[in-house]
């Protein structure tokens, strides 16, 4: 090769970039193609011991754009699998000043707690058409060294650019809620340690994570009266927003969220730098649309801060009327979201029916199996059930509890 051919190939790499932006990255109008190109030997390891975080130099292409340079690992909880291993992606593993189209990182999920591939991507677009922030999800068809390793859900990462993207600020405290065990918000005591780095684990500000604002939150939650309790929790936390985002999870059939059967589960809170309080950020949408006849108030008594907002009229007021928005935007058969899920089961169908890799859970921790064509279709279906009946079960609730229904696709 000549002297020149590696300015050539960096040109007409950036020149492809300049072409393409984050938005196209993760355009939902169609499938897209990832290859990755790793050293046989690092994936065998990363496959064999998948339950650790150990990085791995690799290439990724997008459209013709080559990111060298590259860091994956195994990501997940309870989706780790050494057949199929979801992969974590890290453009700035080993420069910090990297980026591939102005990403520092992207999640490839494998899916294996949901055989439909489409809970992720309908629930964050659910997110956005509600009003709220949520994470760019596609799908794309993955190689690996140049065999198609199966299809992926590509999630856009909560981090700085994400915080800029959304409040135009990325200097405040981002916190991963890192699930260890049951908790639901109680008090601790005054010892950051009891909090920080578990369950709450930085995400920015690491070097200097000053948990005691956080601290401060969760005592508010729990020891401001109950007559002040709105108006003590106003300059520290929208109960409004999250009482929306409650809600929303609610008609989504969430089981592992910010009001989960297992305690808190699946979220990041922000703390803002420019203005005061904080704000939850969905995240990790797999395990939604389960039962349709979930009850609205479910796990209420047992969630600290929904026990409590929940008390409080207004807000349980705005909770009911953010379920009937809910129900406006999904509709019932034949509505948006059941057309949505048509929309995109077709979108995926092919490659999910050649992914001869993919795998299933049927429980949060079940034992993963190969996952048949067949468990793709039923699981759709049943999202299509979902829609149906929980549009009728949500119309009953809120009908018995005398909130005005909106007349929508009846």
């Amino acid at each position: 090769m000549c002297c020149w051919a590696p300015v050539l190939v960096a040109l007409a790499i950036a020149s492809g970039a300049a072409a393409q932006s984050a938005d196209d990255f993760f355009d939902p109008s169609g499938m897209h193609e990832i290859r990755l190109t790793v050293r046989e030997a690092d994936w065998l390891t990363l496959r064999e011991r998948y339950m650790e975080n150990i990085y791995f130099p690799c290439e990724f292409e997008w459209r013709g754009i080559v990111k060298y340079n590259t860091g994956i690992r195994s990501r997940g909880y309870g989706s780790r699998n050494p057949i199929k291993p979801g992969l974590r992606v890290d453009f700035d593993r080993y420069d910090e000043e990297d980026s591939f189209l102005g990403l520092k990182s992207v999640q490839l999920k494998n899916s294996l707690q949901d055989a439909s591939f489409l809970k992720e991507r309908l629930s964050m677009q659910f997110f956005r058409v509600m009003g709220l922030p949520s994470p760019r999800v596609a799908h794309a068809r993955v190689y690996l060294n140049g065999r198609y390793a199966g299809i992926y859900v590509v999630v856009e990462s909560v981090d700085k650019r994400y915080l800029t993207r959304h409040f135009g600020e990325d200097s405040g405290y981002l916190y991963e809620y890192a699930w260890d065990g049951p908790y639901s918000f109680e008090y601790r005591g005054p010892d950051p340690g009891a909090y920080v780095p578990v369950p709450f684990k930085p995400q920015t500000r690491e070097k200097d994570p000053n948990p005691g604002p956080l601290v401060d939150l969760i005592r508010l939650i729990n020891q401001a009266p109950d007559e002040e309790f709105p108006q003590a929790m106003a300059p520290l936390l929208d109960l409004q927003l999250y009482m929306k985002q409650a809600a929303i999870e609610s008609y989504l059939g969430e089981i592992d969220g910010i009001v989960g059967d297992s305690g808190l589960a699946n979220f990041y809170l922000y703390g803002f730098a420019r203005r005061s309080g904080w704000q939850f950020l969905a995240w990790d949408k797999d395990n939604t649309f389960r039962d349709p006849e979930r009850l609205i108030n479910r796990n209420w008594d047992t969630n600290v801060l929904m026990r409590r907002a929940g008390a409080v009229p207004e807000l349980r007021a705005a909770y009911l009327a953010t379920l009937a928005a809910s129900a406006a935007l999904a509709g019932a058969a034949e509505g948006w979201l059941d057309q949505e899920i048509r929309r995109m089961y077709r979108q995926i169908r092919e490659a999910v029916y050649t992914d001869e890799l993919k795998q299933c859970s049927t429980e949060v921790f079940g034992v993963p199996h190969a996952c048949s064509n067949e468990d793709f279709e039923q699981a759709v279906e049943h999202l299509l059930k979902y829609t149906r009946e929980r549009y009728d079960y949500i119309r009953n609730e809120l009908v018995a509890a005398g909130c005005p229904w909106p007349e929508v696709n009846p």
